[in-house]
């Protein structure tokens, strides 16, 4: 069978406090888009994983062998072949990895037929924060460390662009970076729900916040560099997760495809597309 695997943007990510734990306690928005990895899965006696397009490692670590092992224990069911189509690019907090991860969970769940949605949703918990997302809707806002997920109505934002430059930054780094400074201000998140339940997409591009971008623009100041320039065009800009990636929010299509053309010298990677569509 074949499955696809949306990337996410991050409308609005508030960090509000250290953990005695080590994790952050956050507030965030994620939104499906159709920019998409695509997964063919078979059933096989023995696991396997090729992966085509972007490299990426291909080893115990990666979450879609991960995801397979974690299912196959919890059902005593058989393994799978898998070929991981990799269009989403890493290191951008697009969420490519997870929705990767949760993509198998859901596909050997069709194959072999075990698993209620929760069930996969407690799976999805141990893979990442991330990953039960992923077995939603296309927007969820979330809390506690990020696994604590409420369905938002669907919208649709129009046209994102999406930019990255060459360097990637990894989210233990930026945390790393992140001072309570960056997070004194406790900003709310009650204006951008609003525009979910009103469908005032106006209201939700204005109010597109992430308190990680300040650490991430100081270990990577080209980030704010083009993020200014698609200020500078027009665009509602906001970075994603913890980076690389930004986007920049439009309405109008001729405008973002100049924004694309204007963009694209400064950037490594770039791409135009739309909301992704409700499950």
């Amino acid at each position: 069978m074949i499955i696809n695997a949306p990337a996410k943007i991050n409308l609005f990510l508030a960090v509000d406090g250290k953990r005695p734990d080590g994790y952050h306690e956050l507030r965030t928005i994620l939104h499906k888009i159709t920019l998409e990895d695509y997964l063919e899965i078979e059933p096989a006696d023995s696991l396997s994983l090729e992966v085509r397009g972007i490299e990426i490692p291909n080893n115990g670590e990666n979450l879609v062998l991960k995801a397979a092992r974690l299912y196959s224990h919890k059902y005593s069911t058989g393994m799978a072949r898998i070929v991981l189509n990799k269009i989403i690019p890493p290191g951008a907090g697009l969420g490519g990895g997870s929705s990767d991860a949760a993509a198998t969970l859901k596909a050997l769940q069709m194959i072999y037929g075990k698993g209620s949605k929760e069930e996969l949703i407690q799976l999805a918990k141990r893979l990442g924060a991330d990953v039960p997302f992923f077995l939603e809707g296309q927007s969820s806002f979330a809390t506690g460390i990020g696994t604590e997920i409420a369905s938002l109505p669907s919208v649709d934002l129009g046209w994102i662009l999406l930019v990255k430059p060459q360097a990637s930054l990894s989210t233990p780094t930026v945390y790393q970076e992140l001072s309570p400074e960056d997070y004194r201000i406790k900003v709310g998140s009650e204006t951008i729900l609003r525009g979910f339940y009103d469908n005032d997409i106006s209201l939700i591009a204005d109010s597109l916040y992430n308190s990680l971008e300040a650490p991430a623009f100081r270990l990577l100041p080209e980030l704010a560099e083009i993020n200014n320039k698609l200020l500078e065009l027009g665009g509602k800009p906001l970075m994603s997760g913890s980076g690389s990636a930004l986007f920049a929010l439009f309405s109008n299509k001729d405008d973002a495809k100049n924004a694309l053309q204007a963009i694209e010298p400064f950037c490594a990677w770039s791409g135009l597309f739309r909301s992704g569509e409700d499950i």
